[in-house]
């Protein structure tokens, strides 16, 4: 696929599809977007998105019936995030890590996301 990025808005209804973990109707994106996001996007407005992410190659629609349709997403959020990822290490080059590794410790993280940060450097260590 050709990465293509996400307005702030495709990300939203992106990150909601996702989250639910199977197709999804543009009625549910709505609620979802206005109920976690303070968004009230009005349903054509939702629907405009749905089909441009639909052009971009994130979304495939599926016909359920009459005017219904369901959205499920074609590539997976893990998916995207090391293309994000990816794409912010070799725009900004060397520091970005270490920088990266502060704003996480700036916001927090708990003695899991610790934990689970030092599992995966370690097996790093151990596929050298």
């Amino acid at each position: 696929m050709n990465f293509n990025e996400l307005s702030d808005a495709e990300l939203i209804i992106m990150k909601i599809i996702w989250d639910a973990g199977r197709p999804v109707q543009a009625p549910e994106v709505t609620r979802a977007a206005a109920e976690r996001y303070g968004r009230e996007w009005a349903r054509t407005t939702v629907s405009t998105y749905l089909k441009i992410l639909v052009q971009k190659g994130y979304l495939e629609m599926t016909r359920t019936g009459g005017k219904t349709y369901i959205y499920t997403p074609l590539i997976e959020e893990g998916v995207y995030q090391k293309q994000v990822m990816n794409k912010f290490s070799n725009f900004w080059g060397k520091g970005f890590l270490k920088n990266f590794v502060t704003s996480l410790h700036d916001e927090a993280l708990t003695d899991e996301d610790i934990q689970e940060l030092k599992d995966f450097l370690n097996g790093v260590d151990d596929s050298k």
